[in-house]
């Protein structure tokens, strides 16, 4: 695996998430019972949510999202819950995307695709593929970025009055 940057801690954290993705490959085997092969490959893991945007405590989690290859093709996204070995636990999600999904959103021009593509280097955990390979295949469209933007934007209002409104804004 190729570290871009983040010293042991993200290291250690990549490790704990290659552990975490052999599970997840034997759960996907195991649902398939024999119809077919489950082979999949951790490609790019981009640090998302609070700690990119610059807004976490100590108590916030670490939102991950992956770029996998392989088969079988998966829509959407998968959620991976990633058990640390930290004295003070700390929670990581990742957020698997099918490196054809990946494409998919990519160029829909989703919000969530850049992001990942764009991230400061420190928020880029390992990379195989580089951003500008993604990027050369799909360029920007601005009116579809705009929608993009302003479909985030209402999204995250709206979390925001439900975390309000329930006392949980730090």
């Amino acid at each position: 695996m190729e570290v871009r940057e983040g010293g042991e801690f993200v290291k250690e954290r990549l490790e704990e998430i290659r552990k975490a993705f052999e599970g997840f490959i034997v759960e996907e085997r195991d649902k398939l019972k024999g119809k077919g092969e489950c082979r999949y490959e951790l490609l790019n893991v981009y640090l998302f949510g609070s700690r990119l945007y610059n807004c976490s405590n100590e108590n916030s989690d670490y939102d991950l999202i992956g770029i996998i290859s392989g088969e079988p093709y998966f829509h959407g996204s998968k959620m991976i819950d990633v058990p640390t070995v930290l004295s003070d636990p700390i929670k990581i999600e990742l957020t698997l995307y099918h490196i054809d999904f990946f494409y998919d959103i990519l160029k829909k021009n989703l919000i969530t695709a850049f992001m990942c593509l764009h991230a400061p280097t420190h928020c880029v955990w390992l990379e195989k593929i580089p951003s500008r390979d993604f990027l050369q295949k799909y360029p920007l469209s601005i009116p579809a970025l705009q929608k993009s933007i302003i479909q985030d934007a209402s999204h995250n209002l709206a979390k925001s009055r439900r975390l309000w409104q329930a006392g949980d804004i730090y």
